[in-house]
């Protein structure tokens, strides 16, 4: 029968908790659905039956910082839930959850069992690997290139400053500074340096080298997940690096997977 007044405000389109203190409570404002004894009664029965879901602090399990909610784009939290049976025995329902749901800020929770987890990424990292071993491309996974590309700024700057070189030993030639026989040798040694760093720049840019180094980053990364004697929080660093997320839609239970290389 009581009425609750200022819980809560919204910001943007979150809805936001106000402090306790500053609830107005108005007893007796109308009338109860249930007697309060019974409804106390009520809440030790919840509290032996489960025990509260709570979200924990990020950065101390598998999947932390990868899934994201296919809804708002939000990451999934990791929560843990733990359910007594009848038969005095606990069900384990430890999972990941859309950080801003539990706020009303996104409409849908996308909630994933942590088993269900696994099963999903041990899949999603072998047919990736298939994918790549078959076709020897990246064209068919979702892949985003954060190579640093200072090697190869560095080599088109050589190869400007060797084509330089290469026009002034001509211009010493024509006129006259250098001999037929001295711009020869210094266009040979220049033209000798110019192959190599093409060599070096098209070896940079192969796209056979940038899936072989994809596909052994991606088997030493399988090889740790499946690694029953390697820490959790490895596990997890070895997994974000290759994996810049995984989206999860609950409503249809797929994962969308978005690669590093």
């Amino acid at each position: 029968g009581a009425s609750r007044w200022n819980y809560a405000h919204t910001e943007g389109t979150r809805k936001v908790i106000n402090d306790e203190k500053d609830w107005v409570i108005v007893e007796n404002d109308h009338p109860a659905i249930i007697e309060r004894e019974i409804w106390e009664q009520a809440q030790e029965v919840l509290k032996s039956w489960h025990k509260d879901v709570h979200f924990v602090r990020e950065g101390s399990h598998l999947f932390t910082g990868i899934f994201r909610c296919s809804t708002c784009g939000a990451t999934l939290s990791f929560k843990m839930a733990r359910f007594k049976r009848k038969d005095g025995g606990i069900t384990i329902s430890d999972g990941y959850q859309c950080c801003r749901f539990r706020n009303s800020a996104c409409t849908t929770g996308n909630y994933l069992n942590e088993k269900k987890a696994i099963v999903h990424m041990t899949n999603i990292l072998k047919e990736t690997f298939t994918i790549v071993n078959d076709t020897w491309s990246l064209e068919k996974i979702n892949v985003e290139d954060t190579r640093n590309n200072n090697d190869t700024e560095l080599y088109n700057l050589q190869l400007s400053k060797l084509n330089h070189k290469l026009e002034l030993a001509k211009k010493a030639y024509l006129n006259e500074i250098d001999t037929i026989d001295e711009y020869k040798a210094n266009k040979a040694s220049i033209q000798k340096e110019i192959n190599e760093i093409e060599n070096l720049l098209k070896s940079s840019c192969s796209n056979d080298k940038i899936v072989e180094e994809f596909q052994a980053k991606l088997t030493n990364v399988i090889q740790v997940f499946q690694d029953t004697s390697i820490d959790i929080m490895d596990k997890n660093k070895a997994l974000k690096s290759i994996i810049k997320s995984i989206v999860y839609d609950k409503s249809k239970d797929t994962m969308t997977a978005y690669f590093y290389i």
